[in-house]
């Protein structure tokens, strides 16, 4: 969808019934065959066979020229409302290979603070007394 969006950006995305979107709104939805998300405009509507559909195309003209094929609205998951810039890139980030493993590395390393404090607390602690033996 570039120029609009870029990979990275956070979408903010509404539900709202499959009839009330329109021309130029830009949707997300997922085709049946795929778990790929695509965020593309509405560029026409129509009724067909007692089901509405529509026919989508990413604002980008060099590297997506042609209108997509026509999408059932019941793949559509949301319509965009807002989003913000860039936001997403640390997700995208912690989700590529060297992301998970710096992730994983922190967890390791945090684990290991947790407990060499928890061994300088004991060895810091003063003894405890002794015990109460009457006379």
């Amino acid at each position: 969808m570039q120029p609009t969006y870029y990979e990275g950006d956070l979408l903010l995305l509404r539900g709202i019934p499959k009839t009330d979107i329109g021309i130029g709104d830009v949707v997300v939805y997922r085709r049946s065959t795929s778990s790929l998300l695509i965020v593309h405009r509405v560029i026409a509507e129509r009724w067909r066979n007692d089901e509405f559909y529509f026919t989508t195309k990413g604002d980008n003209n060099v590297s997506n020229p042609f209108p997509d094929a026509e999408i059932q609205a019941s793949y559509v998951i949301g319509v965009v409302s807002f989003h913000v810039p860039k936001l997403g890139s640390a997700v995208l980030a912690l989700q590529s290979p060297l992301g998970l493993v710096f992730s994983g590395g922190l967890i390791v390393v945090i684990l290991l603070l947790d407990v060499l404090n928890e061994q300088k607390k004991k060895s810091e602690a003063p003894p405890s007394p002794a015990p109460y033996k009457p006379l």
